[in-house]
């Protein structure tokens, strides 16, 4: 199958396009400068405009939302998402022979805070619950009109994606290797994540499978509480310094940032459960000793 993905320079895409090329897959990442991306067996590189027709569409590209959100990054957060996704759809609609599926990336940002209550596919969600989940929210709805063309489309609600090559994890991993982890004040009750080898096999399971369609959570079974998230670390490091940052430190990043660093998510990926897909690290114990196997 020949799969076009957008992002795939990535850290998710990059670990998506690897896993897709050693299944035989040939794969066409989209690129605004492709002349400047390396191009590697079963990969090659072309601008939006020029991207040709494949079976398949996996839509990750988005501006990173970590950073101080001044109106101009809120902007490109937003122009990247809606109006990339909107571009995308365009050209899928010129295309002579459509795409089987559409898989389009969102993300748990758009339930708002839920404290403990379990937060599953079916859960409403509020845009007016802030930035985040606006964003989301018109995200989604610019993936979703793809249907109109008899496309599948799945919208998979991603979580913190966890790796210590890069993300929340690895731009931590340094510190934590020195003995050193510090998280914000007042962490919320749970945190929604997953490891990227999971994050990888699941958007491959939906491209595979006719049966997944629509929003799923792209998150592991078990949500961690802060609490548990330093101490099991803790087993594997053994911090010489841990707590929490004081809320000062982290004014700088503005209100609303801080508002969804502090909201906390119970996400459970019942339709992915329900459909079968067997998730490698279900827990944050069984991740982590993925990382740390016994000699």
């Amino acid at each position: 199958m020949k799969v076009l993905i957008t992002g795939a320079s990535g850290f998710v895409g990059r670990a998506l396009t690897d896993k897709l090329i050693l299944l035989g897959y040939e794969v066409i990442g989209v690129s605004r400068n492709p002349m400047q991306q390396q191009d590697r067996q079963g990969l090659r590189w072309t601008t939006l405009g020029n991207a040709p027709e494949t079976e398949a569409v996996i839509h990750l590209a988005g501006e990173n939302v970590l950073g101080i959100w001044t109106e101009a990054k809120k902007q490109r957060v937003y122009q990247s998402r809606i109006e990339g996704t909107r571009r995308l759809i365009e050209t899928i609609h010129s295309w002579s022979y459509k795409p089987k599926v559409l898989i389009g990336a969102s993300a748990v940002g758009i339930y708002g805070d839920h404290g403990s209550e379990f937060i599953w596919e079916s859960t409403p969600c509020d845009s007016e619950e802030g930035f985040l989940a606006q964003v989301c929210h018109e995200w989604e709805k610019a993936n979703i009109i793809a249907e109109k063309e008899g496309i599948r489309v799945v919208l998979a609600r991603i979580g913190l994606v966890m790796d210590p090559s890069d993300g929340m994890l690895g731009k931590q991993w340094g510190t934590m290797k020195c003995g050193v982890c510090l998280l914000p004040a007042n962490p919320p009750d749970y945190l929604p994540w997953i490891g990227l080898k999971d994050l990888v096999n699941l958007l491959i399971f939906s491209l595979e499978n006719d049966t997944v369609q629509g929003v799923i959570n792209a998150t592991a079974p078990h949500p961690i509480q802060a609490q548990e998230w330093v101490e099991q670390l803790n087993r594997h490091f053994r911090f010489w310094l841990k707590g929490f940052l004081p809320e000062l430190f982290l004014r700088p990043l503005g209100k609303e940032f801080c508002k969804v660093l502090y909201s906390s998510k119970r996400v459970v990926p019942q339709k992915l459960l329900d459909l079968g897909f067997q998730f490698s690290y279900s827990t944050w114990q069984v991740y982590l000793e993925s990382l740390f196997p016994k000699k």
